[in-house]
């Protein structure tokens, strides 16, 4: 068991910890002209416009740490509105660094669940990383994305321990009826990228109506990602719904408006659909 789980751990690290890197002009000199770029975009009043310039910045520069610096020495120049938006994209920067180095620390961990040959010490081993796991799910203290990371090492983790407890990984889908809106959201995502156990698939209507109310988060990350969780399920989002989890509150309330009223035009077909589930 401690093999096969250390060997998965080395395939894990690439897709959930890796964030693609491209040289870009600019990058030489901290990302000057992709900040340029951004702001140019942010300024648009069209909403796909700044998602795409943001999308564009977060992946055209080199290094992540002068991309931050970057925009920090502009955003004293920016007016106040400018200013509000820069400052939440950096608070989605910030937060993806802490919750990337979360997550590659709760892998080290998984990678260092011994077994030793004796399967009782293996299923406590085990227990205590699942444990862990649920907690960081839980805890809204962590970061957003860690959050988000670590039902797909649960996943795996109850996987390699239902020889011990056939009802491991049953917590994920519970995680849609949590009466906390940032664990259901968790779970929402989650299904929504396929990641609960096989034959547990959820209906459209119960996730999509959690990735709704995540857009009223008080977390910019959790707005973004319930932004991008609806594009997941929805594969298109529909004309009219573009959502920018950096607007202000008014702006966002109005999208939100929107959301609404397609929810309740469509809640009736969406309950027939079911997003399928993929592991195990």
């Amino acid at each position: 068991m401690t093999r096969r789980l250390s060997a998965w751990i080395g395939t894990l690290l690439g897709p959930l910890l890796l964030v693609p890197l491209a040289a870009a002009a600019g990058a030489g000199d901290g990302g000057s002209e992709a900040v340029d770029s951004l702001l140019r975009g942010l300024a648009s009043d069209r909403c796909e416009t700044r998602l795409e310039s943001r999308f564009n910045y977060f992946k055209s520069v080199e290094k992540e740490a002068a991309q931050t610096a970057a925009l920090k020495r502009r955003v004293k120049t920016l007016d106040a509105p400018l200013r509000a938006r820069v400052g939440m994209i950096l608070e989605l920067m910030e937060e993806r660094a802490r919750g990337r180095a979360r997550t590659q620390a709760l892998m080290k961990q998984a990678g260092q669940v011994q077994g030793a040959g004796d399967k009782a010490k293996q299923a406590a081993a085990l227990d205590r990383l699942r444990q862990r796991l649920l907690r960081v799910i839980h805890d809204p203290k962590e970061a957003f994305n860690a959050r988000l990371n670590a039902p797909w090492l649960l996943v795996r983790v109850s996987g390699f321990g239902l020889e011990f407890d056939p009802d491991w990984g049953k917590e994920l889908p519970r995680l849609l009826e949590s009466p906390d809106l940032g664990v259901r959201l968790v779970g929402a995502l989650t299904a929504a990228d396929g990641r609960f156990p096989k034959g547990s698939d959820p209906p459209k209507s119960v996730v999509i109506r959690v990735l709704i109310d995540g857009l009223q988060s008080d977390s910019v990350a959790a707005r973004d990602f319930a932004r991008r969780g609806l594009l997941d399920v929805l594969r298109m989002i529909p004309e009219g719904l573009c959502f920018d989890p950096t607007d202000p509150l008014e702006g966002r309330a109005e999208a939100i408006r929107r959301w609404e009223a397609w929810w309740t035009a469509n809640q009736e077909q969406l309950s027939r659909e079911t997003i399928p589930q993929i592991f195990w």
